[in-house]
């Protein structure tokens, strides 16, 4: 029995392997991990404990949300940085106190404080604290609870008014997604601190997999000019959309690659699956080149899918595969693999996952040239 042979016997591809190196590439490090929950947990402390919010506001919450809440953060490319989202909820609703009060609130409160003032940035709806020697920065958005739903009102400063957004309940949405379960319960449970992404990236749920990887396609894609890059929470929510409870990382996003080629010659409209009153394609409708680049990017991934798989040897198939993750990130990758296969004996468990620990199925050798067994 071949090494595809016994990968395809659990469910698995030949591709698969290379799809979770490249992913382990795409992980945060154990030092980057730990200066953003340090930096998170003293952002947190110093909003929670603030005289004058607490004054105003009585309790104050300060959860996170998007790809580092969803687990689906990804390295940076280049000297680029990336964003960790935090929401601060403000528990009381007032008609008379405009969104703008809100969002001054909690400018002035870090306008106050020596070690933010000169490291924020005010963004239409969220307050950036974005520092000066590190590789990510922090979006905070200010919120308030709307009566009887798990829905947040956020203010818009170019709008000037309220805007919905519900981070919580986006997060259980996809979370049960990642199970391939249609129906979902909201809760409302405070996720006071950070999640801790601890799980590597191979046993991780599928779908969380192929998002960290179609995110990165998509910064290789759109590398030169991302004016028109379609954004994480539309790639994050098509692909829990159409997930089908797929173990396989690559047919994953392969069947979701397809199933999204499909709709190329529709302009749609794709609203938060949780408050479809939150339209997360809205900018596309005034500047139709948002489609146009959308579904250039995904004919791209198609093709480039498709090449793959016809194309013959192993070093045809890594450059396939650094054109779409990028160069650097794929040698990684190849490299790890080759270490690994030559000092390593292996097997597959009941879950179709190489492992060398105590195993079902013994795998050969490969020396990533060909050669047959």
């Amino acid at each position: 029995m071949n090494y595809k042979t016994i990968l395809e016997q659990y469910g698995q591809t030949q591709y698969d392997e290379y799809l979770h190196r490249i992913g382990d590439k795409l992980q945060l490090s154990e030092t980057q991990k730990d200066s953003v929950s340090k930096s998170y947990e003293a952002l947190a402390e110093y909003i929670e404990n603030n005289s004058e919010l607490l004054n105003d506001y009585e309790e104050i919450k300060v959860y996170s949300q998007g790809s580092y809440a969803l687990s689906t953060v990804n390295r940076p490319l280049r000297t680029e940085k990336f964003d960790i989202d935090i929401v601060v909820e403000f528990p009381r609703t007032n008609a008379s106190l405009g969104p703008q009060r809100f969002y001054n609130s909690l400018v002035k409160v870090f306008k106050g404080e020596s070690r933010y003032r000169e490291i924020v940035e005010l963004k239409n709806r969220c307050v950036r604290i974005n520092y000066a020697s590190s590789n990510y920065y922090f979006d905070i958005l200010p919120v308030v609870p709307t009566q009887g739903e798990n829905i947040k009102l956020a203010p818009d400063k170019e709008l000037k008014d309220w805007v919905r957004t519900s981070p919580k309940k986006y997060r259980d949405w996809f979370e049960i997604r990642c199970k391939n379960n249609l129906h979902f319960r909201a809760t409302d449970m405070a996720l006071e601190e950070l999640p801790k992404d601890n799980l590597p990236f191979s046993l991780k749920p599928a779908l969380k997999r192929s998002v960290q990887l179609i995110k990165r396609a998509r910064d290789i894609y759109f590398r030169d000019d991302n004016k028109y890059s379609p954004s994480s929470i539309v790639l994050t929510t098509l692909f829990a959309m159409y997930y089908n409870g797929e173990s396989s990382t690559y047919q994953n996003m392969k069947n979701t690659v397809d199933k999204i080629n499909k709709q190329s010659q529709n302009v749609f409209t794709l609203n938060n699956p949780v408050d479809a009153k939150e339209e997360f394609t809205e900018k596309w409708k005034k500047d139709h080149k948002y489609y146009d680049s959308f579904f250039d990017f995904f004919e791209y991934m198609r093709d480039k899918l498709a090449l793959l798989e016809s194309t013959e040897g192993v070093h045809n198939k890594i450059k396939v595969l650094s054109d779409l993750f990028g160069e650097s990130t794929t040698h990684q990758m190849l490299d790890s693999m080759s270490q690994w296969h030559n000092d390593t004996t292996y097997g597959v468990n009941q879950h179709g996952r190489l492992t060398t620990e105590e195993y079902v199925v013994p795998a050969k050798k490969n020396n990533f040239y060909g050669s047959k067994d």
